[in-house]
């Protein structure tokens, strides 16, 4: 019977593109609704506000901890492939009733997360035009309204056009990220802060609410688990791209959270009172030519955020 009813719901509307994504779509989806900029751009200075010199333990904590809810996630994609990601998951074992509340849970945290995309490709947008001397020319709502278009517009016509658009947009933006890592490591002598490795004031408490923190940033790898009926190879590649996704992004974390802390201090900043660390660390470094492209790969990661909650 519910064989049936799937086939039955499957056919009232338009079929899904089988065999459509492969396992970097599939990591793309995975990645971009974690959306590892927006943590290095808006995030870790909060972070680090509560934790210090141990937010980037705190990071590593967050991520070996969600590595056990990922390795209990994967028990059910290596054995079943569906579009209702960890609706149907939670169904199969708890029943239908949680698997109700974990799908309207899913749908409103998708929603609100799209949404706070579309602010952060909004805020973006307008430091990326004051970064190229414009000013006051475009307003925000419309920044707003013509991204939810075309992201709509993106996904709803093509999911494999979508899918790459997400790995270009967030894969250029983690680049200029790390590039501008390695001015913030090298230029001023070595790379070691020892009080970072020490863990200098370090305590439970400070980790506790840290750790709330990081794992806030680190959810959405799930939503590989979500396009199980436009993968290719689904049992294997839905898995491994979920999997992926989370250890990937953690490291990238643990390692902003390093540098971007180690560049505070040796600028004489509070990393902590930063809202745009990173453009202010290019202007602590003498580096100021990585505002514009920090600001754009912000704006197209924020962007690949949407895109992914909107497929």
């Amino acid at each position: 019977m519910t064989m049936t009813t799937e086939r039955s719901a499957s056919s009232a509307g338009p079929p899904l593109r089988t065999n459509a994504l492969g396992f970097p779509q599939l990591l793309a989806q995975s990645v971009a609704l974690i959306s590892p900029t927006m943590t290095a751009v808006l995030i870790i200075p909060l972070a680090f506000s509560i934790a210090g010199d141990s937010t980037w333990f705190a990071y590593a904590f967050a991520t070996v901890m969600l590595l056990f809810t990922v390795i209990a996630l994967n028990q059910f994609a290596k054995r079943s492939t569906t579009t209702g990601s960890m609706y149907a998951y939670v169904a199969k074992g708890l029943g239908a009733a949680s698997g109700v509340m974990t799908g309207w849970a899913l749908a409103w945290c998708y929603f609100f997360i799209g949404t706070a995309g579309l602010c952060g490709f909004t805020l973006m947008t307008e430091q990326f035009l004051q970064g190229l001397g414009v000013h006051g020319t475009v307003t925000p709502f419309l920044l707003f309204a013509v991204s939810a278009a075309i992201g709509f517009t993106i996904a709803y016509k093509d999911v494999r056009l979508s899918a790459v658009l997400t790995l270009v947009l967030e894969g250029l933006s983690v680049a200029c990220i790390l590039a501008l890592s390695c001015f913030i490591l090298f230029k001023h002598g070595s790379p070691i802060d020892s009080s970072q490795i020490k863990l200098s004031g370090f305590s439970l408490k400070g980790l506790d609410f840290a750790v709330v923190v990081c794992i806030f940033s680190l959810v959405g790898f799930e939503a590989a688990s979500t396009m199980g009926g436009e993968a290719r190879n689904p049992l294997k590649n839905v898995p491994k791209a979920v999997i992926w996704s989370l250890i990937i992004t953690g490291l990238f974390m643990v390692l902003m959270c390093y540098v971007e802390t180690l560049g505070a201090k040796n600028s004489h900043l509070n990393l902590g009172s930063l809202g745009a660390p990173l453009q202010t660390l290019a202007a602590a470094y003498h580096v100021s030519f990585f505002k514009v492209p920090v600001s754009l790969g912000g704006m197209v990661s924020f962007f690949a955020l949407t895109l992914s909650c909107v497929n």
